[in-house]
């Protein structure tokens, strides 16, 4: 048979055990010497050849039978499919079909451009977003509402309504007039809301609470690390530190939530203190814990080269600990790892970038319209206006057909990262296409680490694979 030129995929060991991953099929499979060594060849020799190279080694049968198992999977198009799309992108958008309800499905309201908190890296400059401090009105929160609810593709299972800011429980107000409105629009409909609001955690009470019960608000609280961290990177405006609110709302919170997330923002030099962090966390009573690598122009801040290396070992300790916490039935998880392996058990592509696609539409508290709640605070990726309209070839101009179009078609991790952040990369590289190679290789050495968590768990837990991977 005819293999393809190239191949795409990535051998990890666990313990003395190799596991074979496409990357462009999503197909996982426990190794042997000799299939590592048949792939290895294929892209370059005949079958003859192969044999021929191996007879030293492997009796000709047992390599004719392996060749014979690859290409039932290769003609089943579960290996070496490099035709597969291993990202999904939106094919051309039109206007028609938004027009139609056949495109829109979720809403972003950023209902607070204003915050108590003054991060020392925010994107939204302090919550302004370069603007106006202002809070999203009622009759902007509706109008809103409405436009989307007027062109929401009323055919889907569900919905993503996010909450954001700024600070979005400085609005509490218009929160819950948004989701008492949406519930009402939606209840002759059989379409499941799912609410999402992620918050710095200062701002908690009981009528907030019952509020995210009733209607199973999905939330993730902003915070970097123990008090040190926290109260340097993410003072009030006043100076004040954060930190002591925060675990007291936590330990709030954890009356009512078996889980309680956090989502960490890494800086350059917090970077050695990522294990710590993360345990430093756990410790006040967050479940499941996730970073992010900041996103800024400043140099003292972003990332460096030194950075991923030095990640690489925390994160294997962190899902060491991971591991042993599933086994003994304790829910304190580092979430980066899971939510990866979650894309190999599923063998499902992660989500697109929204900005890339046309299925979300976001409303700032003045009405205007955007893709990316990042590029908020730059007026030139502003898409339109409840009082003008949508602009349409503005809204269009960046969604892309498939990654195969990009140069991250050869990489083997692409399934699992989805191609990446516009905003990230516009902040790197100057263009919102263009692949920041530091965060790409992040990505991967993180791709790699989880690939490596989860055949661990297929080897040697059984049971609690089944349990988790459901």
């Amino acid at each position: 048979m005819k293999y393809p030129i190239s191949i795409n995929v990535k051998s990890v060991n666990v313990g003395k055990e190799t596991f074979l991953y496409d990357g462009d099929t999503g197909f996982l499979t426990l190794s042997t010497g000799l299939l590592d060594d048949v792939v290895k060849l294929i892209p370059y020799f005949t079958e003859n050849q192969i044999i021929e190279k191996l007879r030293e080694n492997y009796e000709e049968d047992k390599v004719l039978d392996c060749l014979q198992k690859i290409e039932d999977l290769y003609n089943q198009k579960k290996l070496f499919d490099r035709e597969k799309k291993a990202v999904m992108r939106t094919p051309a958008a039109y206007q028609k079909d938004w027009e139609n309800g056949d495109l829109l499905v979720n809403l972003w309201l950023n209902v607070s451009h204003d915050c108590n908190l003054r991060c020392i890296y925010c994107f939204g400059h302090g919550g302004s977003y370069g603007g106006n401090r202002e809070l999203m009105s009622v009759d902007t929160a509706k109008r809103s509402i409405d436009y989307w609810f007027k062109y929401l593709n009323k055919s889907v299972p569900m919905t993503t309504v996010t909450f954001f800011g700024g600070e979005p429980l400085m609005n509490m107000d218009i929160i819950k007039f948004s989701i008492n409105y949406i519930n009402d629009l939606l209840k002759e409909y059989n379409i499941k809301v799912q609410y999402i609001i992620t918050t710095n955690g200062t701002i908690f009470s009981d009528d907030i609470i019952d509020l995210f019960k009733n209607n199973d608000v999905q939330f993730a609280i902003s915070i970097d690390g123990g008090q040190a961290i926290q109260d340097r990177n993410r003072p009030y405006a006043s100076g004040k530190g954060s930190f002591d609110i925060i675990k007291k709302n936590v330990a709030k919170l954890r009356k009512h939530y078996d889980k309680v997330s956090a989502r960490m923002t890494l800086t350059h030099d917090d970077v050695p203190y990522l294990k710590q962090a993360v345990m430093d966390l756990w410790d006040i009573g967050f479940t499941d814990v996730v970073y992010e690598f900041v996103t800024i122009a400043d140099e003292k801040l972003s990332i460096m080269k030194e950075d991923v290396d030095c990640l690489r070992k925390q994160i294997q300790e962190l899902n060491d600990i991971t591991y042993q916490n599933i086994i003994n039935k304790k829910r304190q998880f580092f979430t980066n790892t899971l939510k990866f392996a979650g894309f190999i058990h599923s063998n499902k592509l992660k989500n697109e970038c929204s900005f890339q696609s046309p299925y979300t539409i976001m409303f700032t508290p003045s009405g205007e319209m955007f893709k990316c709640h990042r590029m908020m605070d730059d007026p030139d990726h502003c898409v339109g206006s409840l009082i003008k309209g949508i602009n349409w070839d503005k809204f269009s101009e960046n969604t892309r057909k498939y990654i195969e179009e990009t140069e991250c078609k050869d990489c083997w991790a692409k399934r699992i990262c989805g191609g990446g952040c516009a905003q990230e990369n516009a902040i790197y590289t100057g263009d919102v296409s263009k692949h920041h190679d530091l965060l790409c290789e992040e990505t991967k050495m993180l791709a790699e680490e989880s690939l490596k968590f989860y055949a661990k768990m297929y080897l040697e837990d059984e049971k609690d694979f089944h349990r988790v991977f459901v």
